[in-house]
């Protein structure tokens, strides 16, 4: 993507992007190309307990809150966590 410049959206889970060095040098290395717009996928991405999660809408937003202030995202476009069924 950087080498042919192709534009592209990352949802990013704050708990996935600031995990370890690696990570964070991955998503430093993400907010540095022109062509990539970062955007809100929540803290915890519901640690994978999606029912628990919605009950609590106040805490849904919270969530989001925590990764827009840690992952310093400008974007306001967000993803809700989901799971995803295979088949």
């Amino acid at each position: 993507m950087k080498e042919e410049q192709i534009p592209a959206t990352f949802f990013l889970v704050g708990e996935h992007a600031v995990g370890s060095t690696e990570q964070k040098e991955l998503m430093d290395s993400l907010r540095n190309l022109q062509t990539i717009e970062l955007c809100n996928h929540s803290y915890s991405h519901a640690h994978n307990r999606f029912d628990k999660f919605y009950m609590q809408p106040d805490s849904v937003l919270a969530d989001f809150d925590k990764a827009r202030a840690i992952l310093q995202l400008n974007c306001m476009t967000a993803r809700t966590p989901a799971a995803i069924s295979g088949g």
